[in-house]
């Protein structure tokens, strides 16, 4: 279970980036590291200079990018987690692992579980009719409830019983499913 005063309840993304803003919002439970400097490194690590703002170039260089791959989104941010020797990427690889699941529906017995009983969170991508967008979902350990976090609103969103009560709530537009998620889990040290 998360502990909810550690999620980031005031950035909100601009453009397309809620694939990062998502990572982001992991990350800086985990790190503590601040958003923007995940967006930076993620610039770094492409050498996007131009002079646009980090959230620009990363939303112009990344459809680009996982297209020309035929790749999905969270296959990107997953990349970088574990190759990037960038200081954020880094960081997250010491404090936190990820499960990617193609199909969060065939895994959810799998995933609820862990969820509850772990320090974990899960990014959920899924198609809203229009496009895919990507949420940060978890269960928080004050009311056990599993509640939403989307970076297209500044506030911590919705709450329900179960994960299976989410996403039906994420797909209930007509047209809408859910795709692939990434589920991440802090990693424990023993001292030995």
């Amino acid at each position: 279970m998360i502990n909810s005063s550690r999620i980031d309840n005031i950035y909100k993304q601009s453009g397309r980036t809620c694939v990062l803003s998502s990572y982001a919002i992991v990350s800086h439970y985990f790190t503590r590291r601040l958003i923007q400097d995940i967006f930076s490194d993620y610039c770094k690590h492409f050498n996007l200079i131009e002079k646009s703002s980090l959230s620009d170039r990363y939303d112009k260089h990344f459809h680009d990018y996982i297209t020309i791959n035929n790749m999905r989104g969270y296959e990107c941010i997953n990349s970088l987690h574990l190759n990037s020797d960038l200081k954020t990427f880094a960081q997250g690889r010491d404090q936190f692992s990820i499960i990617s699941y193609k199909d969060i529906t065939e895994n959810i017995d799998i995933i609820e579980p862990v969820l509850i009983s772990d320090e974990t969170l899960i990014n959920i991508s899924y198609y809203t009719g229009h496009g895919y967008h990507s949420v940060t979902v978890y269960c928080d350990a004050k009311d056990q409830f599993f509640k939403l976090r989307d970076t297209e609103r500044v506030k911590l969103g919705i709450s329900t019983n179960s994960l299976t009560e989410m996403i039906g709530l994420l797909t209930k537009s007509k047209g809408s499913f859910v795709a692939d998620c990434n589920l991440y889990t802090r990693i424990n040290i023993l001292n030995g």
